[in-house]
């Protein structure tokens, strides 16, 4: 479940205090753009996707360009029975066309192509088509500026080939993604809660589970790369996190001018995915007391007979 604001502090795309723009710009990209595949369902917040039918026309981006150095994680939160394949997450240049406030409104035609200019960074790029191609791989990777990664229950091998060259992500409670820091606890899968989730919660942080188990958090972040030796060029890489685990590097050319958005296909045997808010640099006093009280009572589900207020009780269970 996507993590909720208690107090008004949390910028988190899951409650609805975060329509306030002035309070929560920074994380305004942590929920969907109205612009999306015909069989894709939002909620309210814009937070929760579902696949309402097939297998495929469910492709969602984000609802504003994502800065470098930011994640975009979504947790799978359903998912069905009696179809191949599963989620696929990226980055694309192509802009959602329309304008929802959040959004990129459609600039005018040039040279045939339309344009797109994000009203906040002043940045242009092209429009994605309307309506949104049925799969973000081969439909939106064949018209250029996509890169998406298809999830699969293999995809943690690239991340030991690192290993084996002694890259690593950070070690505790961050992950290290160039010089982009990020609380390791927001990354990291959670299941169900219920009698045995004490158990159950370790084997998302051991990368035990597949990668596309019910409950799993994906995340793409892309950063910058300085050019070497005096070169004034950047280019951008596209990182995959999987349940707080960096996988490595899965894209490089990114345009490093151009907005950006994080890009989801719900294809296959995936059915729903969860938006979930990111914490950077070191843990909220928020997320350390939901730590302590978790470690100090048997299971998620016992934190109910505490007699906190709803809110926080929901809190320290996700």
């Amino acid at each position: 479940m996507a993590t909720s604001a208690i107090t008004g502090v949390s910028c988190s795309g899951s409650s609805s205090d975060v329509d306030d723009e002035d309070d929560c710009e920074d994380f305004a990209y942590e929920k969907f753009h109205v612009v999306h595949g015909g069989n894709m369902h939002m909620d309210s917040t814009r937070t929760h996707a579902t696949r309402v039918r097939s297998f495929g026309d469910a492709v969602c981006m984000s609802a504003q360009p994502l800065p470098p150095g930011r994640v975009f994680l979504v947790e799978l939160s359903q998912k069905e029975t009696g179809w191949c394949g599963h989620l696929r997450v990226g980055l694309t240049r192509l802009c959602p066309g329309g304008s929802d406030g959040l959004g990129c409104p459609v600039g005018t035609e040039q040279s045939g192509t339309r344009q797109c200019t994000h009203s906040r960074h002043g940045m242009h790029g092209p429009a994605l088509p309307i309506p949104v191609p049925p799969h973000a791989s081969p439909e939106m990777e064949a018209l250029g500026g996509t890169w998406v990664v298809p999830i699969s229950t293999g995809l943690g091998a690239q991340r030991e080939a690192d290993a084996l060259l002694g890259e690593s992500d950070g070690e505790g409670d961050i992950v290290k993604v160039g010089n982009h820091v990020i609380v390791r606890d927001s990354l990291v899968g959670r299941s169900r809660v219920g009698r045995y989730s004490h158990l159950l919660d370790p084997l998302f942080k051991t990368h035990i589970l597949s990668t596309t188990a019910r409950g799993t958090r994906i995340g793409v972040i892309w950063r910058i790369l300085e050019g070497k030796y005096g070169d004034t060029e950047q280019e951008g890489v596209m990182h995959l996190l999987v349940n707080g685990r960096d996988l490595g590097v899965f894209a490089r050319g990114i345009p490093t001018h151009t907005p950006i958005f994080a890009v989801v296909d719900v294809f296959g045997c995936t059915r729903a995915v969860t938006v979930l808010h990111v914490e950077y640099a070191v843990p909220s006093l928020q997320t350390i007391c939901r730590r302590m009280i978790q470690k100090l009572t048997v299971n998620r589900l016992a934190i109910s007979r505490l007699g906190l207020p709803a809110a926080l009780q929901c809190y320290c269970q996700e």
